[in-house]
């Protein structure tokens, strides 16, 4: 569905910048991730998606070779949390001081919100629609 429905969608000329979207360790569910990354692109972001069960040292790979405006981590078990601390923390250790914000979501933090303060990232919202909002306060381009 979301793959017809992609297509009749009008493509944005603008190019806010580069995000990176990935479901963590562990996590086999990834609608959530593909939902936004499909309405990041149609918002005009240049979207990399990594698959189910992405690894920590392929995030952090991935995040040296794009260096993205951001990162969001889709969690849906609760008991996939851990692995989310794990990927916040190999990417802050990876990154350093260029780490870009990192973002949590999904139905994990949903169901619990306050996880979501435990596994260090900058920021978690609840929706796709919370996280392109909060996008397009980043500067174009910047």
């Amino acid at each position: 569905m979301l793959s017809a429905l992609y297509y009749d969608q009008p493509f944005p000329a603008l190019n806010r910048g580069r995000a990176l979207v990935a479901p963590v360790s562990n996590e086999f569910h990834e609608l959530g991730a593909w939902m936004l990354t499909t309405t990041l692109e149609l918002d005009g972001w240049e979207v990399t998606l990594l698959g189910c069960d992405t690894t920590p040292e392929s995030l952090v790979a991935r995040a040296l070779a794009e260096r993205p405006r951001f990162i969001a981590l889709s969690v849906t078990l609760v008991s996939n949390v851990q692995e989310a601390r794990r990927a916040v923390s190999a990417l802050r250790a990876a990154l350093g001081p260029e780490t870009p914000p990192i973002l949590v979501g999904g139905q994990a933090f949903i169901a619990a919100p306050t996880l979501a303060k435990t596994v260090g990232a900058d920021l978690f919202l609840d929706s796709v629609e919370a996280l392109i909002d909060w996008a397009r306060t980043l500067e174009i381009g910047g």
